[in-house]
């Protein structure tokens, strides 16, 4: 038989990685995004595509957005649109294409002056990431309830 504490160790346990996971995307939205660079880009590919993971529950269409744009005059393409969760959705029509910019459209791009292949064009902190909070404070009472 398993004792409770043990139970309770490892969901406190359990907690750490939604902290820093929470901790990681708060302090990059509030302190490091504010030392990049902007630069405008341009939108070379804007569609939903399937994410496939090898579990089915974890997969789902979420957007693609591809993009180039120069520094120093060198020309970088990324993919990266956010370090926000992103959201799978069920289906490809639930993937709203009317919030995202379309190909050949002129968009902003956020980069790091230090390494110019690293960007993207959300610089925006999302509601999402509380998930990660509130799943790491679930665990705690949970753990100190056991």
């Amino acid at each position: 038989m398993i004792n409770d504490n043990f139970i309770g160790i490892i969901f406190i346990l359990g907690s750490i990685p939604c902290f820093i996971v929470f901790i990681r995307i708060i302090v990059f939205y509030l302190f490091t995004i504010k030392k990049w660079k902007t630069t405008e880009g341009v939108v070379l590919l804007s569609e939903p595509y399937y994410h496939n993971l090898s579990d089915p529950d974890s997969s789902g269409w979420k957007a693609k957005i591809i993009y180039e744009y120069s520094v120093d005059g060198n020309v970088f393409q990324s993919d990266q649109i956010s370090r926000n969760t992103g959201t799978l959705v069920p289906w490809n029509e639930w993937v709203d294409m009317n919030d995202l910019p379309r190909k050949g459209e002129q968009i902003e791009v956020y980069y790091d002056p230090e390494n110019p292949k690293i960007a993207l064009i959300d610089n925006k902190l999302g509601y999402g990431i509380l998930a990660y909070f509130a799943v790491g404070i679930l665990a705690i009472i949970v753990g100190l309830n056991v």
